[in-house]
C-alpha cells in the first residue's frame, strides 16, 4: 500500500427509511449549521451539531470501550480539563458516545474534540453531527472519485500531496478512478474539512467521508399475529373493504411462471432469518458488510426488518404454511448492510451504518450474479452511494427503493436516483397511502398497506408468530423487485431500462391518465407484463403523414395508434413499395411517435413508404393498412419551407410559372 500525508480523517452517519414516518430529529441538537457541511457532488449539504457530546472510536475489535478504556479517556479527559459523563456504546463495534458537559458551542466541540484527539486515548474522536433522518458520525476514511481524464500515477501524486494517510483501496467496490483512504489524522473535524477541500478541486469528481449512519425503516408492525387470507396485495377480490383487482395479478401471473431459480434479487437491508422454514430454500449467496460473520442473518435483537422484506419476494408457495411471495421460484441474495440501532426490544425504526456497507452491498450484488436489487431505506445524499448504483445499473443491475413514507412531495434518497426506480405505496382499494412519499422521479406503486410477510420466528422478531402484518414503502419496494425478477425468469436477456419500460407500459393506471408524479405510471401487474409474451400485438393504424400526403417536411414526424401488447415500435421508410432495400429504420421506439432528425432526414421531391411494426418479446405484427406513401417537399432556398406553399402565397416569387423559385 502507498502511504501519503493526510491531515483529515472522515465518518459519515446516513438515517434509512424503511417503514412509518418519523418525527424530525433536528430536535436531537441544534439546527442544520451552514458552516459545518459535506459535498453531495458540488453540492453543499448542510449538517447540525449535537452539543453536550461527542463519539469516540476503539479500533479493537469490542463492542465497547472495556472498563480499561474507559478509565484511560475519564482520566485523559480530567488531564485535559474536560468533564465526562455518561459513555454510552454504539451498536456498531468500537463506537461510543461521550458526553462532554462543557461542550456547548460549536467552537466548545471543535476544542473538546481536540483536547481528547492529544490525549491519545481513542483511535479516533468525532463530532456527533445530524442531518435530516438523526446523528452523523465522521469515520477515518474518505472516499474519493477522481474525474475520468485522469490518470492513477496523477490521482495519487495529488493525494500524496494533499493527504496523510493510506490508500486502502483502488477502483473501489468496482468504481473505476475511486480511492478508498484511511486517514492519519484522529479528529472528525479535519477529516471533514480534508474531505470538502478535496471535493473542489477540478481533478475531483467527489470527496466525502465514509460516513456512519443512523437509518430509519419504512415499516410499522400493527398486528402480532398472523392471519390467512389477507394477501390481498397478490389477489384482491374485494375483502375487508377492498376494491377488486387492486392487486399485482399474481396468480394469473403465476400460470406463466412463478420464477427462476436463476434470477437472484440483492436484498439490501439488516439481514434475513437464514433458516426460516418460509425462506430458507429460496436463500442464496448471503453477505454480513458490518463484519459481524452472520452470513446475510440478523445479528442483533432487533433485526427484524429485512425478514420482513424477503418474505414479499421469496416466500416459498406450495409448502402449506405462512404466506407466498410475488416471485417465489426465484432466489433472495439477502445482504447486511446495516445493524438495528437498538439491541433489544423495544427496537424502533432505525438502524445505523457506513456508507461504505452499502457500497459493498451493491458490489457484492454485482460480483455474485444478482440481476435486481430493492433497497427499503432512505439515506442522507452520499457521492459513493449514488456511484455505487450507477455502476451496478451499468452493469445491468436493474435497482428499486422505496420512495418514503414521510408524506412529502418528494422521492426520498436513493429512490431519486435515476438508476433507482421509486416505489410508491397504495392500499388496498388502490389508493396512494397517505404518508407514501411522491412527487417528480415516481416510478410505480405497489401494495404497502396491511401487508402480511414473514417474520423472525418465535420471539426473535415483532409478532409472537412467525409472520407479521407491516405497513410502508419498504414493501413496495419489494414488490415491485419481485415483479421485475419474474420478467427476467421469462426474458433473462432484458436491460434495466428494458424492464422499467414493460413495467410502465403494462401498470394499471391510477390517477391521471398516463404517468402522473402521485402514482407514478399506476400500480404494477406481474400478470399484465408477462402477458405481453404470451399475446401478439393487437392490429393499430398509421396517422401521419397522411396516405398520398405531399409537400411533407423531409424531418417528419411519424405518429401511429396504440398497439395492446406492444413494449415497443420498428419503423421502416423505403423509396419502394416492397421495402428493398429500407433506407431508414428505428426499432425499439417506446411511443406511437418518432421524429427524423440528424442524418435520419429525407431527400426532398422524393416518394417514401412507410410502415411501423409492433413488436413484443415474441411476434409482431404489421400496421393495418400494411404501408403508406407520401411526398417530400422542395426547399431549394433551404429556408425550411415548402417552396409550392410559398409560390401559392406569392406568384411574384415564380415570375416564368415553372413551379421553381426564381432564386434558385
Amino acid at each position: 500500500m502507498r502511504r501519503f500525508q493526510l491531515s483529515r480523517t472522515c465518518w459519515v452517519v446516513l438515517l434509512l427509511g424503511i417503514g412509518w414516518v418519523m418525527p424530525s430529529l433536528w430536535a436531537w441538537g441544534d439546527t442544520p449549521n451552514s458552516s459545518i457541511y459535506y459535498m453531495y457532488f458540488d453540492e453543499q449539504i448542510p449538517l447540525g451539531l449535537q452539543s453536550g457530546q461527542v463519539a469516540v472510536l476503539h479500533e479493537a475489535k469490542a463492542q465497547e470501550v472495556n472498563l480499561e478504556g474507559q478509565t484511560r479517556l475519564i482520566k485523559g479527559a480530567k488531564n485535559a480539563g474536560l468533564k465526562i459523563g455518561t459513555i454510552e456504546p454504539v451498536v456498531v463495534i468500537g463506537w461510543s458516545t461521550v458526553e462532554v458537559a462543557s461542550a456547548v458551542s460549536e467552537s466548545d466541540v471543535r476544542s473538546s474534540v481536540s483536547s481528547l484527539v492529544r490525549t491519545d486515548t481513542a483511535d479516533f474522536v468525532s463530532p456527533v453531527l445530524l442531518n435530516q433522518y438523526g446523528p452523523v458520525y465522521v469515520t477515518p476514511h474518505i472516499f474519493v472519485g477522481f474525474e475520468n481524464d485522469i490518470t492513477a500515477d496523477q490521482a495519487e501524486k495529488l493525494l500524496a500531496d494533499l493527504v496523510a494517510g493510506e490508500i486502502v483501496a483502488r477502483d473501489y467496490a468496482g468504481m473505476e478512478h475511486v480511492y478508498y483512504v484511511h486517514c492519519q489524522s484522529k479528529n472528525g473535524f479535519e477529516v471533514l474539512d480534508l474531505a470538502n477541500t478535496l471535493a473542489v478541486l477540478p481533478e475531483v469528481q467527489f470527496a466525502e467521508p465514509d460516513f456512519l449512519a443512523t437509518g430509519v425503516m419504512d415499516l410499522s408492525p400493527n398486528d402480532p399475529y398472523y392471519t390467512s387470507g389477507s394477501l390481498w396485495g397478490l389477489y384482491n377480490y374485494g375483502q375487508s373493504g377492498g376494491t377488486a383487482n387492486m392487486d399485482m395479478d399474481a396468480p394469473e401471473a403465476w400460470d406463466i411462471t412463478t420464477g427462476s431459480a436463476s434470477i437472484k434479487v440483492a436484498i439490501l437491508d439488516l439481514g434475513v432469518q437464514l433458516d426460516h422454514p418460509d425462506l430458507a430454500a429460496n436463500l442464496i449467496d448471503g453477505d454480513d458488510e458490518t463484519g459481524h460473520g452472520t452470513g446475510g442473518g440478523p445479528y442483533n435483537s432487533c433485526d427484524n426488518h429485512g425478514t420482513m422484506v424477503a418474505g414479499t419476494v421469496v416466500a416459498i408457495i406450495n409448502n402449506g404454511i405462512g404466506v407466498v411471495g410475488i416471485a417465489p421460484g426465484c432466489k433472495v441474495m439477502p445482504i447486511k448492510i446495516g445493524v438495528a440501532s437498538a439491541s433489544s426490544p423495544p427496537c424502533g425504526n432505525s438502524f445505523i451504518a457506513y456508507d461504505s456497507w452499502l457500497v459493498d452491498g451493491l458490489s457484492w450484488a454485482q460480483s455474485h450474479g444478482a440481476k435486481v436489487t430493492s433497497s427499503s431505506f432512505e439515506w442522507g445524499q452520499s457521492s459513493a452511494i449514488t456511484t455505487a448504483y450507477n455502476t451496478a445499473y451499468s452493469f445491468g443491475l436493474i435497482n428499486f427503493a422505496a420512495s418514503g413514507n414521510d408524506s412529502a412531495s418528494s422521492i426520498a434518497y436513493p429512490a431519486s436516483l435515476s438508476s433507482v426506480n421509486s416505489v410508491g405505496a397504495v392500499d388496498r382499494t388502490g389508493t396512494k397511502a397517505s404518508w407514501s412519499n411522491y412527487g417528480t422521479g415516481l416510478d410505480f406503486s405497489a401494495p404497502g398497506v396491511s401487508i402480511w410477510t414473514t417474520d423472525r420466528t418465535g420471539s426473535a422478531g415483532d409478532s409472537s408468530g412467525d409472520y407479521v402484518q407491516v405497513n410502508g414503502t419498504s414493501f413496495s419496494s419489494p414488490y415491485a423487485a419481485g415483479v421485475a425478477a419474474l420478467i427476467l425468469s421469462y426474458d433473462s436477456s432484458r436491460t434495466p431500462a428494458q424492464v422499467s419500460s414493460l413495467m410502465a407500459s403494462t401498470c394499471k393506471d391510477r390517477g391521471a391518465a398516463g404517468y402522473d408524479t402521485t402514482y407514478g405510471w399506476g400500480l404494477i401487474s406481474a400478470a399484465n407484463a408477462l402477458g405481453t409474451f404470451l399475446n401478439p400485438p393487437q392490429p393499430f393504424n398509421l396517422v401521419s403523414p397522411a396516405d398520398g400526403a405531399t409537400g411533407v417536411n423531409p424531418s417528419t414526424t411519424f405518429t401511429w395508434t396504440i398497439s395492446t401488447n406492444a413494449t415497443s415500435y420498428k419503423l421502416q421508410v423505403a423509396t419502394n413499395s416492397d421495402f428493398s432495400p429500407v433506407t431508414r429504420e428505428q426499432a425499439g421506439i417506446t411511443t406511437t411517435t418518432y421524429q427524423l432528425t440528424g442524418s435520419s432526414v429525407l431527400s426532398q421531391e422524393t416518394l417514401y413508404y412507410w410502415r411501423v411494426y409492433a413488436v413484443n418479446a415474441g411476434s409482431q405484427v404489421v400496421s393495418t393498412p400494411d404501408h403508406r406513401s407520401f411526398t417530400t417537399w422542395r426547399d431549394c432556398n433551404n429556408n425550411g419551407q415548402d417552396d409550392a406553399i410559398e409560390i401559392a402565397g406569392n406568384p411574384a416569387l415564380d415570375c416564368n410559372v415553372n413551379g421553381w423559385l426564381d432564386v434558385c
